[in-house]
């Protein structure tokens, strides 16, 4: 069966170009090395060893083949990684106002002073709702954004999707 390698795990033109190269230097190699005796088996990185194949032939014991195929990725699964960029840049934009330990001190906080009565909240207790307020407006802005750019990436075709870039999150 032929091993199938995504283009985007090897890299633009030039690197596939000189991955294809590695691929054959390692198939001459497991090939002279038939030449030896007590030496150890070449070896290269698992995604180029991957790609050569031991096979039987004539008269010899066995032969190396080089037996892959570099595939391109759907629009879809295109899709799926730019979708994936933008829900991770919507956590770093989330998570740069305040961080996750601090959001959960936060959200004590906040259970603390729904306990007490409006009349009884202390300047501390004013600071974190403020806080609390600051934080879910700038989470609506990022929500927003990151919808928009995940309803965007959905109109994404072929010719589109190769110079699509997501918009920066809001600060």
């Amino acid at each position: 069966m032929t091993f199938q390698i995504k283009a985007s795990n090897i890299g633009d033109a030039a690197a596939q170009d000189a991955f294809i190269q590695r691929v054959e230097a390692f198939r001459q190699a497991k090939l002279a090395h038939h030449q030896t005796v007590n030496e150890p088996a070449p070896t290269e990185h698992d995604l180029i060893e991957a790609c050569v194949r031991r096979v039987p032939r004539g008269e010899e014991p066995y032969d190396y083949v080089a037996d892959y195929e570099i595939v391109q990725p759907t629009l879809d699964e295109r899709k799926q990684e730019q979708a994936a960029t933008v829900h991770a840049a919507e956590a770093a934009a989330l998570y740069a106002k305040l961080s996750l330990a601090k959001r959960r001190l936060l959200s004590y906080q906040l259970a603390d002073v729904g306990k007490k009565s409006p009349f009884d909240q202390t300047d501390a207790d004013k600071a974190a709702l403020d806080q609390h307020r600051d934080l879910a407006e700038h989470a609506e802005k990022v929500g927003r954004h990151a919808a928009q750019l995940l309803a965007d990436i959905e109109d994404l075709t072929e010719e589109t999707i190769k110079t699509w870039r997501p918009a920066p999150f809001p600060k």
